[in-house]
């Protein structure tokens, strides 16, 4: 008894002084390792934020795909708090981007007495009072702001199952991929990467919690 007692206040049961060395040099190393993980990530999710402040379209083409449609319908939100689309909406757009919209999506259910925006509002509602703030950078920046919760709450999450490599695991996936490159995309990519984030991360704690409360199973004649 008296010696399990003393190998449980040194460290594991019958670890010898070696072993215990070894073990507790991998935790600072971890930790280490851990902090610098959390530097690149947190680094790189900056460099994603000011390159959306300063991102600047002079020389590339103009909006493309369902841009302008999340551009007006976001405009039309953050000026006229609504969703219909009027000559304002047009006019405000022109004024704002120096042309006019290409391909804006638009729908009516009378006939076209009363026309507005085809697509959901929500990412437009999401993105709305950093547009007011800057027209032309604010839904990049709002885009760099989902990016980073989700990467963040995905490291965090992570963490439970890679240990230390969570945030470099996830800087990796971010940044060695195309995802970040949507930022500079008015669309609504990035808040449904946020969404699918968010879902896994319940689910998957969903489940960590439900393997906790399981009771744990004693062998038989085990006292």
């Amino acid at each position: 008894m008296s010696r399990e007692r003393g190998g449980e206040s040194g460290g594991a049961a019958g670890e010898s002084p070696a072993a215990g060395f070894l073990r507790q040099s991998r935790a600072r190393a971890g930790r280490g390792g851990e902090w610098l993980g959390w530097t690149v990530l947190g680094a790189l999710l900056l460099a994603t934020l000011l390159a959306a402040l300063a991102f600047d379209r002079t020389g590339r083409p103009s909006l493309v795909g369902d841009e302008a449609t999340y551009a007006m319908q976001a405009a039309s939100l953050a000026w006229d708090f609504d969703l219909a689309y009027t000559r304002a909406d047009y006019d405000r757009f022109v004024r704002q981007w120096g042309g006019p919209p290409d391909g804006v999506i638009l729908q009516s259910s009378d006939g076209g007495a009363h026309v507005t925006y085809g697509k959901p509002f929500l990412y437009a509602l999401l993105v709305a009072p950093f547009v007011r703030l800057a027209p032309l950078h604010g839904a990049l920046v709002a885009n760099a702001l989902m990016l980073a919760a989700a990467a963040l709450l995905a490291a965090r999450t992570l963490r439970l199952r890679l240990g230390a490599v969570a945030p470099f695991a996830v800087a990796v996936l971010v940044f060695g991929s195309v995802a970040f490159a949507y930022v500079f995309w008015v669309h609504a990519d990035v808040l449904l990467l946020h969404r699918v984030a968010e879902a896994s991360i319940r689910s998957f704690l969903v489940s960590v919690s439900r393997n906790l409360e399981r009771p744990a199973v004693t062998p038989l004649g085990v006292r």
